[in-house]
């Protein structure tokens, strides 16, 4: 069975603190199978025959809002965890947990978000879902319940590698955008 990215490098983070390997030796060595991980990440995300991940996934969201205007969807994007923030803070009551819900049933804004954290642009934690592909897989897990699904981009790297993903979560609107794409 081999090893997951987070037990190579924190095998590998052990080689530099024994002094057997250099920081930039390292890094070398991460951004490669960092580099490993993102092609897996990008070949399942892709949509519609594009190359590129961040056209791919405004291409995706210009389909679902009926908006033709590409730089719009991603100042939406830019903008979409503001956006949530905002929503929230006029939306929700802590102490009501039906508004909590209805935030969540309701957002659209959160679909620009999450889509935008899915491009890899701001940081690299949606490969968490390769790496939970790459351990199913070895587990030979075949169904497996994408709990919290938001946008379906977890579920999406499943679906490709012939899993019976399932998909929950509180919002219809994210579920009504997700479904499809899984």
């Amino acid at each position: 069975m081999s090893q997951l990215l987070p037990d190579k490098l924190k095998e590998l983070w052990q080689s530099v603190e024994d002094r057997r390997l250099t920081f930039d030796e390292f890094e070398a060595r991460k951004q490669q199978w960092m580099d490993e991980y993102k092609a897996v990440w990008r070949e399942t995300i892709l949509f519609g025959g594009l190359r590129d991940l961040k056209l791919s996934l405004v291409s995706e969201l210009a389909r679902f809002f009926n908006c033709n205007d590409p730089a719009e969807i991603e100042r939406r994007c830019q903008s979409g965890a503001a956006a949530v923030k905002a929503d929230w803070e006029v939306k929700c009551q802590r102490e009501d947990s039906r508004s909590v819900e209805r935030f969540y049933d309701e957002s659209r804004a959160y679909i620009y978000d999450l889509m935008w954290w899915h491009t890899l642009a701001g940081d690299d934690s949606p490969l968490a879902y390769v790496v939970a592909l790459r351990l199913a897989q070895q587990h030979a897990c075949r169904r497996p319940l994408d709990f919290g699904a938001g946008v379906g981009a977890g579920s999406i790297p499943f679906t490709r590698h012939g899993f019976d993903s399932a998909l929950a979560d509180i919002s219809s609107t994210l579920l009504d955008f997700s479904q499809p794409r899984v």
